[in-house]
């Protein structure tokens, strides 16, 4: 019989602090809590998936309760308390699922077992992961007992949604952030376990695989174990996008090219009519195209194309890319995908769609003197427009005079506005009138017209008494313009 397959998320998972990988912070602070016997009684270990905190609760279990610990902190391995956690079958040490033991309950039935004390080893501990599924009473009903519990009993609680627990829980524990793990020591392990498979692999595509993976060593490894059954021990870059059905940055350079240094709209549907004949969903070309104008915005400046974390290689294809584009127009290719997310739910026509917001990316298509005229006579500007026009009212106009002509007299002030006043209503009655015949309206009733107020003479008039003119005096003619 074969020996069966194990995957390499199991296989080579973490069995000591040392191999805990990406989470040197955390693998140190708890060594030195076991060297120097500070072991607090609840823990809380937050981070993305596949981290490396449940396998960091487990190590720290089988060391703390090593009856032979080595100098450096780590479990003997030898020892009785060893043997039964490799074996899976420690008496001492127990994993809870809370997304299946959620409720009040299951909780109750724990704070009944943790009084009594261990069979073998000094603590009893209990590794609850995803304890963010716990309902609001089993949380409750755990709070005492978390608070205060036995001096053998010790909790070590893992989550990947540190923000839905409550926050009384997160007062009793020591917290621990878990962060995602770089790409290169992603990629460091993968090529360990290659040499120890005996598979080949290049090194484009080990970065490929260690970039696609949201740095988790676990989706990575799922990954790996995926290509390397499709490629048979041999895995090449194409064979990563042929397995994991993506667009390469090959592509992407292309339809680039055909946008933005060709400026050829049918090589650009072209390439597109390409993507979908390979099963792409429009919607994954444009995100792809988008993260392939990101990082050339990004590399534009050498000192923020560290901020991709890709191979000095492909930074340096990406940089001098970027500059022989320019910035400008990567930016605003950039804005005017964002807006196709936008529109993308409502769309009918998702194809037509992705066609009209590649070729609007176009130099040719976006100064097109038409669209311009098209963009600018469209109903929101012309409201716009309208707007503005509405607001420059004679006072308003009369204020505006007053601050851009300074030597301008009162006299002068408030006959131009009277006059504009005037004009007004003269161009409203023709309006009407011109409109009576077309169509039926009441009759216009017409305005006295009041004479033109006089300033005293006490002396040089000023502009503020201009604009107390205009406000006391005007208004009321203002009025009866809106009213007509």
């Amino acid at each position: 019989m074969s020996e069966q397959f194990i995957v390499s998320a199991r296989k080579f998972r973490p069995n000591s602090l040392a191999s805990l990988l990406g989470q040197n912070a955390i693998r140190e602070t708890l060594r030195q809590s076991i060297l120097q016997k500070k072991i607090a009684h609840a823990y809380l270990f937050c981070g993305p998936r596949g981290v490396g905190k449940t396998s960091a609760a487990r190590i720290f279990a089988k060391s703390i309760n090593c009856e032979n610990p080595k100098n450096d902190a780590e479990a003997c391995g030898t020892c009785s308390c060893c043997q039964e956690f490799e074996q899976h079958s420690s008496s001492n040490i127990f994993e809870l699922d809370a997304a299946s033991n959620n409720s009040a309950d299951h909780i109750r039935s724990l704070v009944e077992e943790v009084i009594y004390p261990p069979i073998l080893g000094k603590y009893k501990i209990y590794i609850i992961d995803e304890v963010h599924m716990l309902s609001t009473a089993a949380f409750n009903a755990f709070l005492k007992t978390l608070e205060e519990p036995p001096a053998h009993v010790i909790f070590i609680l893992a989550t990947t949604e540190r923000q839905k627990i409550l926050p009384t829980i997160l007062s009793r524990c020591q917290i621990f952030d878990f962060r995602a793990i770089s790409n290169d020591i992603i990629k460091q392990q993968l090529q360990a376990i290659c040499s120890s498979e005996n598979i080949k692999a290049e090194d484009k595509a080990l970065d490929l695989i260690a970039n696609k993976s949201n740095g988790g060593m676990r989706d990575a490894l799922s990954t790996f174990d995926r290509i390397a059954s499709y490629s048979n021990n041999d895995i090449t870059y194409n064979k990563v996008l042929e397995c994991l059905n993506i667009i390469g940055d090959g592509d992407f350079y292309t339809l680039f090219q055909a946008i933005v240094l060709e400026k050829d709209s049918a090589k650009v549907l072209d390439k597109l009519d390409n993507f979908i004949e390979r099963g792409f969903d429009t919607r994954v070309i444009i995100d792809g195209f988008s993260d392939f104008l990101r990082n050339l915005l990004i590399a534009f400046e050498p000192n923020t194309a560290k901020l991709l974390n890709l191979p000095p290689i492909q930074i340096q294809y990406y940089t001098e890319l970027a500059q022989k584009t320019g910035r400008s127009i990567i930016y605003h290719a950039l804005l005017r995908l964002q807006n196709f997310g936008k529109e993308y739910r409502y769309s009918n026509s998702k194809r037509l769609l992705a066609e009209i917001t590649l070729l609007s990316l176009i130099p040719d298509y976006a100064s097109n003197p038409y669209l311009q005229k098209v963009a600018a006579e469209s109903p929101k500007e012309k409201m716009q427009q309208n707007n503005s026009e509405r607001i420059q009212t004679p006072v308003a106009k009369a204020m505006t005079n007053i601050k851009v002509n300074p030597n301008l007299k009162p006299e002068d002030i408030i006959k131009e506005t009277y006059s504009n006043i005037l004009y007004e209503k003269e161009d409203t009655k023709a309006d009407l009138q011109e409109e009576k015949t077309k169509t039926t309206v009441p009759s216009v009733k017409k305005e006295k017209i009041e004479p033109l107020p006089t300033i005293q003479k006490n002396g040089n008039p000023n502009k503020n008494q201009a604009s107390q003119i205009l406000s006391q005096t005007l208004d009321k003619e203002v009025k009866k313009k809106d009213n007509i």
